[in-house]
């Protein structure tokens, strides 16, 4: 998902660059023009925000009266990269689970090694997750992969119908066919075939789990009353809630039959270990967990190097090779070792942890917070 506040515009056009551009200058000139756009508008888009839980804790997470406008060859490539890419994250995913000694290489601790060897009961390492992106004309660039349940799904679909409610939205619609999304929609029916490929029947009873009190709250209480509206039993729950007797994971008196799990993984094995109901219910397949404790794999931002690895290219095919060649970032982990950049496995290639650090503003490197490692730009 490149931004939160996704649309997708439509107009006959030779050169789609200079729509979108277009189509952004006239959409500045009616707010420029517009004026019904007074201090009283702001405060009442703030109270539509907080009514309808577009909150990040106790603040309304709109911030700019225009969302991010992509045309339509923009989508499609976003939209084409993105699942090739997440292709071959899954292949890069199901060749660790049979070879647990590449784990070695995203630095999954023990915990995590053990839980992402147990098999979720469907075919996938990561159900629901977001590619992060940098988008440049036709240019795109991931920057990592979140498969932890990314949040914020509810988020683009409610803002975008704030911003419908302005008039000069309505104006520019009248000017432009501009498509939206229902992310959430999309999520609920995943969920159910993911359940029923687990080998659940019926509706399941489910349960978003996370830890209590936080910022992102007002999502899962959105997240909630729509799922249960569209049939779907559903409550909110901690790890510390859970009980698991006679084959059943309970919350209180709810049975619990999938857990839509936004805990974040390591914090979860920071605090509890294999005796945990949710583990264990897992481990017995009497529920099924979305995302999978697998889903870490495709998650460590290591994965990338595996994807950019010239000895691993057999793993993916033509199209997952090119969308990774235009999209994905050269990236190693720091460590003193040589390695092959472009088929190259020379001096040149070789990653020293003090160099690679020099490195970072002279060869326009690119280093994150949670583990080291080397991203190239160019």
């Amino acid at each position: 998902m490149a931004n939160k506040r996704l649309r997708s515009l439509k107009r006959p056009a030779t050169n789609t660059g200079a729509l979108r551009e277009r189509a952004i200058a006239e959409y500045h000139e009616l707010l420029a023009a517009d004026e019904t756009l007074t201090p009283a508008t702001f405060e009442k888009l703030r109270s539509a925000m907080r009514k309808n839980r577009l909150l990040y804790g106790d603040r309304p997470i709109g911030i700019a009266l225009r969302p991010h406008l992509l045309d339509q060859k923009q989508f499609r490539a976003l939209t084409l990269s993105a699942e090739r890419v997440t292709s071959a994250l899954e292949k890069v995913a199901a060749a660790v689970v049979q070879d647990p000694n590449l784990m070695d290489e995203l630095g999954l601790t023990e915990a995590e090694r053990k839980m992402a060897l147990v098999d979720p009961g469907f075919s996938t390492a990561g159900v629901t997750t977001r590619l992060d992106a940098f988008v440049h004309g036709d240019e795109i660039k991931f920057v990592e992969s979140n498969a932890e349940n990314p949040s914020s799904l509810p988020d683009q679909e409610e803002l975008n119908r704030l911003l419908f409610e302005l008039p000069v939205m309505a104006s520019f619609a009248r000017r432009y066919r501009l498509r939206q999304f229902s992310p959430v929609k999309r999520l609920l029916e995943t969920l159910l075939s993911t359940y029923r490929e687990w080998g659940g029947a019926g509706v399941p009873n489910v349960a978003i789990l996370d830890w209590k009190d936080l910022p992102t709250s007002s999502e899962f209480v959105f997240l909630q009353e729509h799922f249960s509206a569209h049939g779907v039993p559903t409550i909110i729950c901690s790890p510390e809630d859970l009980e698991y007797q006679q084959g059943q994971l309970r919350c209180g008196a709810f049975r619990i039959d999938l857990v839509y799990k936004r805990v974040i993984i390591h914090e979860f094995l920071a605090r509890y270990d294999d005796t945990h109901p949710l583990v264990r219910a897992y481990v017995n397949h009497d529920v099924c967990l979305v995302n999978p404790f697998r889903c870490k794999i495709m998650h460590k931002k290591a994965v990338f190097e595996m994807l950019t690895d010239d000895q691993r290219q057999d793993w993916f095919t033509s199209s997952e090779k090119e969308a990774i060649r235009r999209t994905v970032p050269w990236t190693r982990r720091v460590s003193d070792r040589k390695t092959t950049r472009k088929g190259r496995n020379d001096q040149s290639a070789r990653i020293h942890p003090q160099k690679s650090i020099d490195a970072l503003f002279s060869n326009r490197t690119m280093i994150t917070a949670d583990t080291a490692f080397i991203s190239a730009r160019n």
